[in-house]
């Protein structure tokens, strides 16, 4: 191995070392939930010293805040890519959009279990729950552009931020209901009542405005 090799190895190695720590924490949150959570439990899930962590992390909140971060992260990511793709109507983009938030990625145990007990500690943890709410702002923003462009093609005239807000949190609390407790969604289940939103809240009030509808339909 090259000198240049070598540096460039050790640069990347602290930021290794950040990202197995973070992934750790997700996984440690995931399956000892919130009040089991230590430092220590980190460490010795992926056998380091829980200096080390200290070392790249200032205090337990700044790793609550960065694991938090690298899940939402992740997450916008995914939606901007999809809000944005070419070619495609915006109620076909919203589709894949519902369809991503319900996949098993977000709904696997790892994932599911981190956001539910970062959920609980952001009650206490004024710092987690700031940088929460800055994604979950971020999201609903990334929303409205999308649906501004549906509400268009169905030829509506609605408020879309305040739409975009209800369809947020119904995607939200829809997730929420299918992660803790499955059998409660009732029919047509998540992606199916998410769907249904939208419908009502475009589709069926663009027909209903349609200077050609029959008002006897």
């Amino acid at each position: 191995m090259t000198v240049e090799a070598t540096t460039r190895q050790r640069r990347r190695a602290p930021e290794e070392r950040r990202r197995q720590i973070i992934e750790a924490t997700i996984a440690c949150l995931a399956q000892s939930g919130p009040e089991k959570w230590s430092l220590r439990q980190v460490s010795r899930d992926i056998g380091i010293a829980p200096s080390l962590i200290t070392y790249m992390f200032a205090t337990w909140n700044d790793l609550l805040v960065a694991a938090y971060s690298d899940l939402g992260e992740r997450f916008g990511a995914q939606f901007s890519e999809i809000s944005r793709r070419e070619g495609l109507t915006a109620r076909a983009r919203l589709d894949l959009c519902i369809d991503a938030y319900f996949a098993d990625e977000w709904l696997s145990a790892d994932v599911a279990g981190a956001y539910i007990a970062f959920w609980t500690l952001g009650r206490s943890e004024r710092r987690l729950r700031d940088v929460m709410d800055q994604f979950a702002e971020m999201k609903q923003r990334d929303l409205i552009p999308l649906l501004r462009e549906y509400a268009a093609e169905c030829r509506v005239d609605c408020d879309v931020e305040a739409l975009a807000d209800t369809f947020y949190f119904l995607l939200s609390g829809l997730w929420y209901e299918v992660a803790v407790n499955p059998d409660a969604v009732m029919r047509p289940g998540p992606r199916g009542q998410a769907r249904r939103f939208l419908d009502f809240a475009f589709v069926e009030r663009g027909a209903s405005h349609s200077p050609h509808r029959n008002p006897l339909d």
